[in-house]
């Protein structure tokens, strides 16, 4: 059985966050509240994030074997060896080093550091075309993956502390990962330092100005809360900070970044618990989403200023 936070005692010790990690103001109400953690919402900024500050210690067990193999089995699956059966998400990966190879300067081999790297996909794929990863992952399962069956350099721990020294990296890539980090300020602050001059930043986020978490509230608010699977689903505990586009803008803004591209993007929803007779639906409404800006995910990438 999966280990949940009510069930244990991290509840009574984790600390209770008490401003807002975006405009820093002590302004913050309750959006959702769920058995073992809550959604707070800044009343000055709107920015949305989790009530719980978790130390290392807890953000390392959220991501357990368990995670990688049941609870995100369906997007971690075709990325447990270099070589899958379903190759969809190393093509994705490959689109995604495509961009950065057209917006990076051409040299002999490039430094690229991939912050929540999970098993080291993408940083495998990077070294097969030229560069030199560095994969940083908080999790001991995966970061062994990564190491054994991917072979690439890992560095096992926390980014944002002071014994990570290592710089000269011309991109620092965050898939689906910048969500997941507490202090957004402090990361963002230490990727700047980190990077060489004219350096990169690459982002692929879920944002909450999406069709799909205003279906979620929609379903939550006519059943007057009874109905909050697909709100928490939306707002995981394993998410500390929930962006919209304009915030996480402002964040690489306010962090010394200057915003070079950015593209709406659609998840994959073949790598999610969704049945999967829903999938031709979704995809029509997600195509449409993307029209509108409304889509469940935004990619970006900025410049080093």
């Amino acid at each position: 059985m999966t280990k949940t936070w009510a069930n244990s005692d991290w509840k009574r010790r984790m600390k209770i966050r008490t401003h807002c990690n975006f405009c820093q103001k002590k302004s913050l109400g309750y959006k959702y509240s769920f058995e073992d953690y809550s959604i707070l919402e800044c009343k000055f900024c709107g920015f949305v994030l989790r009530d719980r500050i978790l130390s290392f210690k807890e953000e390392e067990e959220l991501y357990q074997k368990d995670y990688y193999l049941n609870i995100q089995k369906e997007y971690f699956i075709n990325c447990l060896t270099p070589h899958p059966k379903d190759k969809s998400r190393m093509k994705d990966f490959s689109k995604r080093l495509e961009l950065l190879e057209k917006i990076t300067p051409d040299k002999k081999q490039k430094k690229l550091i991939d912050i929540g790297a999970g098993t080291g996909a993408f940083g495998y794929l990077a070294d097969q075309r030229g560069w030199k990863s560095l994969n940083l992952e908080i999790s001991p399962f995966a970061a062994e993956i990564a190491k054994k069956k991917f072979k690439v350099s890992v560095y096992k721990g926390n980014f944002s502390n002071n014994k990570f020294l290592e710089h000269g990296f011309e991109v620092a890539t965050l898939w689906e990962s910048v969500a997941n980090i507490e202090d957004t300020h402090r990361l963002f602050k230490k990727i700047n330092k980190v990077l060489n001059k004219n350096g990169k930043i690459a982002i692929l986020t879920t944002v909450i100005d999406s069709w799909l978490y205003d279906l979620a509230k929609l379903i939550y608010i006519m059943t007057f809360g009874k109905v909050h699977y697909f709100v928490r689903e939306g707002f995981p505990i394993h998410h500390s900070n929930h962006f919209t586009r304009k915030h996480l803008k402002k964040f690489l803004e306010n962090s010394g970044f200057r915003i070079i591209y950015q593209s709406n993007e659609e998840i994959p929803y073949k790598y999610t618990k969704l049945p999967k007779y829903y999938l031709p639906l979704l995809l029509l409404v997600g195509q449409i989403a993307k029209f509108f800006g409304r889509s469940i995910q935004f990619l970006v990438i900025a410049q080093k200023i």
